[in-house]
């Protein structure tokens, strides 16, 4: 219980103990409709270092991965209806060596060398409907995974999480460009101090309809001609230049908004509670083992700007089995909700060293809490950390508790290639500690 205590009181002290004045994050607004899609083909090797200490072995593995994958994201966000839907296919190979000592005797030893290799297919999506303008609304979330490896009978799982909530989170993360305008004009001395709000929230307004296709549908090949030249003239409206912006600027600005180096993290504000029934169908292949998992989740969601390169998000999760009558139970620290899914769709922010806790018993109720803090270091690295404290109280004992941490490093090596370095530990009532660093490297093709 006093990882969960720990991680809420965190969740208290993070926001309240920076101080800072209202920015262009908290005042942004988002347009009436935000939609778009993209397809993404990234190939990655991956090495993972992981090192389990329990109460009677001490256990290491070692992990390479070759894999490559596809991802098609599709989104479109209004102030009353929501949806996102991702789809992604994985192939890849993996080898593991593993290493014991048996903590009784000392005694060493080690495993083969294990080859796999697998294909793996995920389906997302998640709908929104708000009843009452952002404030009511009742939605679904929806996850179909199937795998096939040469280890591993194939297997297939569906889940789906009707549900009822309140309050409203939008992602601010558009601001950032706007930012990156001012610090060129900063850079090129076309200004001695940052833009005024108005012509920031001018300028914004102008990305969120280049976002939207405003531009490209009504000008088409001068799209971009027009996009700037409505940069240019906000800036003499407003007083900020009085003639044209020279070409170095132009092309300058113009690398602000396509450098495909540049990291973009979530930038969440807003809050939002809600109820949802969890219901579970799994297919193991031969096996033909339908496991129903049934559960209901009370849980919660709150993002805040801090500054203008920090953001702080926070969940709890609070689940009570419907049918307690399984071995298994799985639990993900994931809110179910078209906005944060756009995020977790990205791969960038998955962690799955953190992504699921497991009992091996049944749950009479389980209380989560999830901390996420994100800090841009500049326009191409950022680093994130993520915190989860987990307390459940167990039918057959007394309780069962858990505690992880994990700090990620992004940087963009080249353009469209990117590395990222994650170390992590954890904590629960079989494992003393377990700590782990992996190394991964992602080319993104298209």
């Amino acid at each position: 219980m006093k990882n969960i205590i720990f991680t809420a009181v965190l969740m208290l002290i993070i926001p309240s103990s920076i101080s800072f004045s209202q920015n262009d994050y908290e005042t942004y607004k988002q347009p009436e409709i935000m939609q778009g899609s993209n397809l993404i083909f990234t190939t990655s090797p991956n090495f993972s270092a992981s090192n389990e200490v329990s109460y009677s072995a001490d256990v290491s593995n070692n992990y390479f991965y070759l894999n490559g994958g596809l991802l098609y994201t599709k989104w479109r966000l209004t102030p009353k209806f929501n949806y996102s839907f991702s789809a992604e296919t994985n192939l890849g190979i993996q080898k593991q060596s593993t290493d014991f000592i048996l903590l009784s005797n000392s005694d060493l030893s080690s495993g083969d060398d294990e080859y796999r290799s697998y294909l793996r297919t995920y389906f997302e999506g998640g709908i929104s409907y708000y009843f009452l303008k952002k404030l009511f609304y009742t939605g679904i979330y929806t996850r179909l995974k199937h795998n096939i490896s040469n280890k591993q009978t194939a297997y297939s799982s569906f889940s789906a999480y009707p549900a009822l909530g309140m309050g409203y989170l939008i992602n601010t993360a558009r601001v950032t460009p706007a930012l990156n305008i001012q610090q060129v004009l900063l850079d090129e001395k076309i200004i001695s101090a940052p833009l005024p709000e108005k012509t920031r929230k001018k300028i914004v307004e102008l990305l969120d309809k280049q976002n939207e296709g405003e531009f490209l549908s009504r000008f088409k090949d001068d799209a971009d001609i027009e996009f700037f030249s409505r940069i240019e003239q906000v800036l003499r409206d407003d007083g900020v230049i009085t003639g044209n912006l020279d070409t170095r600027t132009v092309l300058k600005l113009f690398q602000a908004l396509t450098n495909e180096k540049f990291i973009y993290f979530p930038n969440y504000n807003g809050w939002q509670v809600q109820a949802e029934l969890q219901l579970n169908l799994r297919n193991y292949g031969d096996e033909n083992d339908k496991n129903k998992l049934r559960s209901f989740t009370l849980s919660a969601i709150y993002g805040r700007p801090i500054g203008l390169k920090n953001n702080f998000t926070g969940s709890v999760f609070f689940t009570v089995p419907v049918k307690p009558d399984y071995l298994y139970q799985y639990y993900r620290h994931d809110f179910h909700s078209p906005v944060t899914l756009l995020e977790h769709f990205s791969g960038d922010l998955d962690i799955p060293y953190l992504e699921n806790i497991e009992y091996r018993d049944t749950v009479k109720y389980s209380l989560s809490t999830r901390l996420n803090f994100y800090q841009l270091i500049n326009k191409t690295a950022g680093i994130y950390f993520t915190v989860i404290g987990n307390y459940a109280k167990i039918q057959h004992s007394y309780y069962r508790s858990s505690f992880s941490a994990e700090a990620t490093l992004v940087y963009n090596l080249l353009n469209k290639l990117v590395g990222t370095v994650n170390a992590g530990f954890k904590k629960n009532y079989y494992l003393k500690y377990g700590l782990f660093v992996r190394f991964d490297i992602s080319y993104y093709i298209f």
